[in-house]
Order: C-alpha cells, then structure tokens, then sequence
C-alpha cells in the first residue's frame, strides 16, 4: 500500500500535473468570464476550443520553444478555421478542403515534433470547427485566435517566473530512468534469467533513458543566457546536468562481458551481494528527486547500508583468485565511482559559488540535435519513397474518403467524429498506430459507460459542469504518461458536455461508439494500402551502429595514451554512439508487430542488439581509463580490451553487412 502511495505522489510531482492545472484554467477562464459577463455562449465556446487546442500544442521546452509553437499555432489555427467555416456549405469543397489540409499538415512532420504536433492539433481543430457549425466565419475564427493567444500568453509569463522549470522536471525524470535501467542491470548478476533477455529489456529502457538524457541536454543548451561565462546559476545547471550524462555513462559501463562474470564468480558469496548493492544503488538515485532534508535521510541509511555491503564484498575479493578477484575489484571500483557521482550531484545543490568550468570554451551546440524549419525542408521529402510523404498521402486519402463518407452520403450530425479519431489515431507506423487504436477504443468504451452513469443519476446543470471541469483536467493530466486514461476522461468530459447543452440522445452514444471504432479501422486500413515500414530502414540504422560504435572505439584508443584529452569529443561520440543505438532499438521493437513479421529473421536481430549493447557498455568502461594510472598491468589491461573490442567490432560489422539477417528472401 505505501508503494502504491509513494508511487501516487511521485506520479502528482511531476510537470504535467502543473501543466495540466494551467491548461484547465486557461481553457475554462475565458469561457466563463464571458458568459458570466453576458456574452454570447458560441464566443464562450469558440475562445476556450482555441485555448484548449493550442494547451496541447506546447510541449515541455524553454522559452524559445513556446514562442515557436506560438509563432505557428496561432495563425495557423485562425486560417484553417476561416477556411473550414467557408467551405462548410457546400460539402463537396469541404470534402476538398479536408483532403488539402490532412496532406499539408501530415508534411509538418518533416519538420519535428513541436511543429508536427501544430499540425496535428489544426487538423483536430478543423474537425471542431465542423462540429460547431459557427454563424459567422471570420468572427469565429478570431475568437479561436484570442483563446490561443490567451493561452500562449499565460505560458510565456510562466516561463519568465520559472524560466528553469522544464529543465528540473527533466533531470528529475531522468533519475527515475537511471534508477530503473539499474535495477534490470542488477538481474546480469544471477544466473536465473539469461543474458541475453536481459538485454532485450535493457534495450527497451534505453530507448526510454536515451531520450530522457537528450530532453536534458536539448533544454540545458539551448538556452544561451545559461551558458555564458558570468551566470552562476547556469554554470551550476551544466555541471548539475553533465554529471547526471556521466552517471548514466558509469551506469551502462562495464570492465567484463557477463557471460565472462557469471561463469568466473560465485552466485551466493559474489554475485547476490553485488545484486543487492545495485538494487540498493538504485534507490539512491531515486531518492536524488527527494528535497535535501528528506533525501539526507534516505541517503544515511542507503549508503551505510551500501558501504557494509561492500567492505563484505572487499574482504571477499582479497580471499578469491586471481581472475574473479580482478572482476570483483573492478566492480566494486565501479560502484564507488556512480556512488561518488550520486553525492556530488546533490552536493551541487547547496553550493553557493562554482570555479570556471575549463570547458567553457568548448561549442555546446554540437551537441543539440539539428532541427531545419525550412521549406527546402519539406520539399526534401516530397518524394515517395519518404516516409513523411507517404504518411501524408495516406492520412490525405483517409480524410478524403472519411470526409465523402460523412459529408455526401450518410449526413450524420456526428460524423466528424471519424475525422477526429482518424488524425488521433493515425501514424505513420504500424505499431504507434495499433496502440493508439486499442487505447481510442478502451478509453472510449469505459469514457461511454461513466457517461451513461453520470446520465441517469444526475441531472443539475452545475454538477455535471463541475464533472466536465474534472475530466478535462484528467485529460490534460493523463494526456502524455497514459494516453488511455486521458481517451477515458475526454470522452466523459465532451459528452457529458453535449449533454448538459443539447440534452441526452441516443444517437450521442452510438454516434461517439460507430465512428470511433470506423475511425480506427480506416486508420488500420490506411497503414495497409500506404505501409510506412520499419523494414526498409533496419539495415540503415544497423549500419549506423556500427559505424558509431566504430568512431567512439577509435576516439577512445586514440586517447588513452595521449597527454591532451579531449573530454567533449569522447562525449560527443558517446552520445552519437547511444542515439544510433536507441533509434535502432526503437525501430526494432516496432518491426516485431508489423504485419509480415515471419519474413523476418528476429533471433539475428536479436543477437545483433545485444552484441551491440554489449560492446557500447564495454567501450564506455573503456573510455573511463583514460587520464587514469598508467602501470605496466593496466597498460596491458587496456591492451587486452582494445584487442577484445576489435574482435565484437568485426562480429558486429560481419552481421550488420548480411543482409539475410533481416530478412529471409
């Protein structure tokens, strides 16, 4: 039950319970105010759709990032309202319109995620503008266009008082993924599960923990006034946030292959004492989240507990020959080294003044992903092998039919209902399309049966109000940790909505049930007739690792016994190392459920994922040698690995250039 609690409120602490407390108070305000002040209930409606709509176009960012997706949302919320309000008279143009718009705002994805998600949401608001039927066209779209700028203007004051916010969550967040790729680690150290599951779901949390450390250093630095030389607190931030990079670098490093440590260690004297000090570990980079009194608390007893552990584990080392010997001392060195980097990152709390970091000189910006927002952007993928491209030809064609369907032959109040759950559900893959269409469903079912309920046992107008209030706020709560939920509460909030407003009919229900589920079908359909599949890029992304993994090893070797280094570089290649890594990962986990799977040779794949996690966690122990002792035993130690890493650089390389692994011809 305590967990379930802890669990809770962790879950309460997080940015999007604030967020969502700022969407449902910018979306609700306007609306009110102007109804309490007499005004018209359609403007009322109108303002707080634009408000409401653009909330969900702003993704956790800096300043900058708000701006933009202010630059966009803004007019192009007021333009495809204008045009949809237009044409809605006559539903063969309207049908043209909606085809013009899908196909416009799917080639926004070439873009990135920010002014992707502005895509999305236009399209979203396209399909309320139909459901609202508005009198007149310009006046509408200018109401939408205030209720976005209202918003907007409420986000950016916010990012002025707490211009850092973004960035702390994020750290945060990456501490609880650190905390749990740890604890999977910890099951490398018994001999009841099998190396290689582990790293399948090790790769899994990678992904996760990867983006986690990008979304820090993204908002870290590209924000210019931290970086420079005279601001403390950013100087602070950075160091707070390399460290938080350098501890996920001692978490993925190894010295040994597990296969190697397994045999040469005992289960009960060696390996369970090291599982239980990582797990112990583990907690203490969960509790980095934690205020300072409280975490100092935990800190006492977690590391007490994790030093007696350990001088066990010293004693025993002294006792063992020389080969385990040599991998318990190289663990335990390990775990000192991420128990030290975990102190000194709540150290850097209460520091009140920080040196001139010597890497000031160095160019951030080399590590900020490139983003181009340019039209030569997306006229670079108006071609049809682009995945882009085919998306947005897929998702044009769905609007078009779903639109002559609605709109020309059956002429159902409702049926924008089906566009509405095409542009939710529909992406360009198979299995972020398959998972939205099951969450569309179950969230509408179960949003379906609470509706009903709230039907027929209450019926005051400010009460169901009140429920409406809730659920959007559940909605703007689950929107991005559990997209299911959030379907559950939106259903409940806009029927119980059209409810309070139009009165209880049975074609709500059905209307909401038939083109939810047709609309999830059709986007099922379209992946079929249009495929975007992951299957033509996995021999890319391969090569990507190997290529990668092979820059990082020659930096490494390159260094070890240089005078200068070059930390930055070594990071820098680190990072290219875990990005190509994760994108490989990622698209692998979704090949597993596209269609024609049995064409694929997975236990290949497979090996070639582990093979390359475990040479990236090698070559990171590796890496950790340089600038340290340089005794004959550890020259040849590192020689032994450099010979060692060769030889999985070429068994990588070797399976990434057959081209039957893959795929069976």
């Amino acid at each position: 039950m305590q967990a379930f609690l802890n669990g809770c409120l962790n879950f309460i602490r997080r940015e999007h319970t604030g967020d969502a407390l700022r969407n449902t108070f910018a979306t609700f305000v306007p609306g009110f105010a102007i109804v309490i002040l007499g005004g018209d209930r359609n403007v009322a409606i109108a303002t707080s759709v634009g408000a409401l709509l653009s909330s969900l176009t702003d993704l956790p960012g800096i300043r900058a990032d708000k701006l933009q997706s202010a630059g966009w949302c803004i007019p192009f919320f007021f333009v495809s309202a204008f045009l949809t309000e237009v044409v809605l008279i006559n539903p063969w143009a309207l049908t043209l319109w909606l085809t013009v718009a899908a196909f416009a705002c799917g080639m926004l994805f070439s873009l990135g995620t920010r002014i992707a998600n502005v895509g999305v949401l236009t399209l979203i608001l396209i399909c309320f503008t139909i459901g609202l039927q508005p009198d007149g066209a310009f006046d509408c779209s200018l109401y939408i266009a205030c209720g976005a700028l209202w918003y907007f203007l409420i986000s950016i004051v916010q990012s002025y008082i707490l211009p850092h916010r973004s960035l702390y969550y994020a750290m945060k967040e990456s501490y609880s993924g650190m905390a749990t790729l740890l604890r999977a680690k910890a099951d490398f150290y018994g001999k009841d599960i099998p190396v290689v599951d582990i790293y399948r779901k090790i790769s899994k949390l990678h992904v996760i923990v990867s983006e986690q450390q990008e979304h820090v250093r993204s908002l870290l630095l590209r924000e210019e006034n931290l970086l420079k030389s005279d601001n403390s607190k950013g100087r602070q931030l950075l160091q707070h946030a390399y460290r938080v990079i350098d501890l996920y670098e001692l978490l993925t490093a190894i010295d040994h292959d597990y296969d190697h440590i397994r045999q040469s260690l005992d289960a009960e004297s060696s390996l369970s004492p090291i599982r239980k000090i990582i797990t112990l570990t583990a907690e203490l980079i969960d509790a980095l989240h934690l205020p300072l009194t409280k975490y100092h608390k935990k800190e006492q007893i977690l590391e007490a507990s994790i030093r007696l552990h350990l001088a066990e584990l010293e004693q025993s080392a002294d006792t063992h020959k020389s080969e385990p010997g040599k991998i318990l001392k190289a663990t335990i060195r390990n775990i000192n080294e991420i128990i030290e980097k975990i102190l000194s990152l709540k150290a850097l709390e209460v520091i009140q003044s920080l040196p001139e970091p010597e890497e000031s000189v160095f160019d951030y910006t080399k590590f900020i992903p490139e983003v181009s927002i340019r039209w030569s952007t997306i006229r670079a993928q108006l071609i049809f092998k682009s995945p882009v491209f085919r998306f947005s030809v897929r998702l044009a064609m769905l609007f078009g039919l779903s639109a002559a369907f609605g709109f020309l032959i059956v002429q159902a109040k409702y049926s924008y209902w089906l566009l509405l759950t095409i542009v939710i559900v529909a992406r360009p893959t198979y299995a972020i399309t398959q998972r939205r269409n099951y969450q569309r469903i179950i969230g509408t079912i179960l949003g379906l049966m609470i509706s009903m309920v709230v039907l027929l046992l209450l019926g005051n107008k400010a009460v169901l109000l009140s429920i409406v209030v809730v659920s959007l706020f559940g909605f703007f709560l689950f929107n991005r940790p559990n997209y299911l939920v959030s379907v559950l509460f939106v259903t409940v909030a806009v029927l119980v909505s059209l409810l309070t407003f139009e009165g209880a009919s049975l074609e709500l229900f059905s209307s909401r049930a038939v083109f939810t589920l047709l609309g999830t079908l059709l986007a099922l359909l379209g992946w079929f007739a249009i495929p975007v599949r992951q299957s033509k890029g996995i021999s890319g992304l391969k090569d990507a690792v190997v290529e990668s993994n092979t820059a990082y090893f020659e930096t490494i070797k390159s260094y070890l016994e240089a005078d200068q280094v070059d930390l930055f570089g070594i990071r820098l290649d680190r990072k290219k190392a875990h990005i190509s890594l994760a994108a490989f990962s990622e698209a692998f986990h979704q090949l597993q459920t596209e269609p024609g799977k049995k064409k694929t040779d997975f236990d290949r794949l497979f090996d070639f994922q582990a093979l390359a996690y475990r040479t990236n966690s090698l070559l990171i122990g590796l890496s950790l040698m340089i600038g340290k002792s340089r005794s004959i035993p550890d020259f040849q130690h590192s020689q032994d690995r450099i010979l060692h890493l060769e030889s999985l650089l070429m068994e990588l390389k070797r399976i990434a250039g057959d081209h039957s692994s893959a795929q069976v011809s």
